[in-house]
């Protein structure tokens, strides 16, 4: 609503100056022209002084001036629009013959030949309507004058941010509505919407083939939005079985998945979030190889949504957004994109951060098993700093998990030392990465001796215990050669991995000590 009070202002603004300076034009000729007049109301006898003949091909020319405007202007408005909505969505024309700044336009022109033509019927031989004549002047003045200030707001209008702004307004709207519509009005709503949800990721999608990111980007924004305020909103809204169903009979997105899993969605109230969750998933597969930002813009979208669902205690939808983050994962490893990956976990360990905040064991326990497990896939398909990654954000979760006071963290250290488990034994062609996976152990050791729990700290030495004495010293060594907090290339992150604050440094050697000497 901002941004077009903003661009009407403008719009008034350029109208006002326009009119004014050709007005000031005409009275300076005019001037000029009767200079020698003594009287300056001479000035003035232009729009008085006609007779019924100059009177007739005066208005008989302003209807047709009007109406070559009128033509000028559909046209262009033609051209622009079918443009935009081949473009973005056809949304855009539905919007555009909405809008009340388009059809007040419009109905000047026609008013204003209508005027001009009608007028002129009534001239006759000594008789000059002369109010009508001030009219039809007014009418084809306007016309003319407002002709580069409403290019300039079609212009805006069809801008990418701002039909998004408005479909977006228009979703918000329908959403207010429908705790006070009847059942039939409220299908119809809900049909609706669904549909210009699916119109918000085509402009996504289009902007997303075009390499447009940041079009992709606030439109991936506006359906997190849409799915937040539905979230806000949905205690006041409950759609019966029958009219969810209705609702998905004939949605790309829904209409291949059982009727228990329509049903369910319908039960918990999570059927706009899953639309909008299933509209990034669309995008973050198309995104794929090409934008990895956007990718990684999806991963926080979904995480926002998953955090308020967290605050809210919405259970449903804090599944739901687990299960879209383990796609996003195996999307990523499938697709062997080492990049996007790496920023899904992060995002993904973002939100677990917020489950630990309510204090959920169960949903942690179920999400450090997805980490873990994701790593170990991503090592099997030759891409193990994956596998690195994820041990890592294991290790800044199970801190969070300490620092909260959370039951189950030797369950949950368990996991964490099954990382790599299951390639004991085996020839371990990436070396380096389960290198990391140690390194990440050994900080997570010195995490909670800083803090008086070596019993913690001796579980994962025992893990360690039949490590090569030389392996064991070169991690050692290369955890102390980390001084810098900061990476030295610009990464989403932004932190070394292998840092360790001040508190944690001096346990360093405590922990490395229980090994005994390198050299035995």
């Amino acid at each position: 609503m901002k941004r077009d009070t903003g661009i009407a202002g403008t719009t008034a603004f350029t109208l006002v100056v326009i009119a004014s300076v050709c007005f000031a034009i005409f009275l300076a000729s005019n001037i000029a022209d009767q200079i020698h007049e003594t009287s300056f109301v001479e000035i003035l006898r232009v729009f008085t002084a006609l007779d019924s003949e100059s009177a007739g091909n005066t208005l008989s020319s302003m209807g047709e001036v009007i109406a070559a405007v009128l033509g000028v202007a559909i046209t262009v408005v033609s051209i622009v629009l079918q443009l935009a909505a081949t473009r973005y969505t056809p949304k855009v024309t539905d919007l555009f013959f909405r809008s009340p700044v388009n059809l007040a336009v419009m109905s000047l022109f026609v008013v204003g030949a209508f005027q001009a033509i009608w007028v002129g019927f009534s001239v006759r031989p000594g008789f000059v309507p002369r109010t009508g004549v001030g009219v039809a002047v007014f009418f084809l003045s306007t016309s003319i004058i407002i002709m580069i200030p409403y290019f300039g707001y079609v212009f805006h209008f069809l801008r990418p941010d701002t039909i998004i702004g408005r479909i977006g307004s228009e979703i918000a709207s329908r959403l207010a509505r429908l705790p006070s519509l009847g059942a039939k009005e409220r299908a119809r709503t809900c049909t609706s919407l669904v549909a210009t949800i699916e119109q918000l990721s085509e402009i996504a999608l289009n902007a997303i083939t075009n390499r447009e990111k940041s079009i992709a980007v606030r439109a991936i924004e506006t359906l997190r939005e849409v799915a937040t305020t539905h979230g806000q909103r949905k205690a006041s809204v409950m759609l019966s079985l029958e009219e969810g169903h209705a609702i998905f009979a004939r949605d790309p997105d829904l209409v291949s998945m059982p009727a228990e899993v329509i049903d369910g969605l319908v039960r918990n109230n999570v059927w706009i979030e899953m639309k909008v969750l299933r509209q990034f998933q669309m995008l973050f597969d198309s995104a794929l190889g090409g934008l990895g930002d956007v990718n990684h813009y999806i991963a926080m979208q979904t995480r926002e949504i998953g955090v308020r669902a967290v605050r809210a205690g919405d259970e449903p939808l804090v599944s739901l957004c687990i299960k879209f983050f383990n796609t996003y994962m195996r999307a990523s490893i499938n697709a062997g994109i080492v990049r996007i990956a790496y920023n899904v976990l992060h995002q993904y360990r973002l939100f677990a951060e917020g489950v630990v905040a309510e204090g959920d064991t169960d949903r942690l326990m179920q999400i450090v098993g997805h980490l873990r497990y994701y790593g170990i896939l991503s090592f099997g398909r030759r891409l193990p700093f994956i596998l690195e990654t994820a041990a890592y954000d294991i290790c800044a979760l199970l801190q969070k998990i300490h620092e909260a006071g959370l039951p189950n963290e030797r369950e949950l250290l368990g996991i964490f030392l099954q990382v790599d488990r299951e390639y004991e034994g085996e020839e371990k062609p990436y070396e380096e990465s389960l290198r990391g996976v140690r390194k990440a152990q050994v900080k997570l050791a010195t995490f909670y001796l800083a803090r008086g729990r070596e019993d913690l700290a001796r579980t994962i030495f025992e893990d360690m215990a039949d490590e090569s004495r030389l392996r064991i010293e070169s991690i050692r060594k290369e955890l102390e050669a980390v001084k810098d907090r900061h990476f030295w290339e610009i990464i989403d992150r932004g932190v070394n991995l292998d840092y360790l604050p001040d508190d944690q440094r001096p346990h360093l050697d405590v922990f490395f000590s229980w090994f005994g000497d390198p050299a035995a």
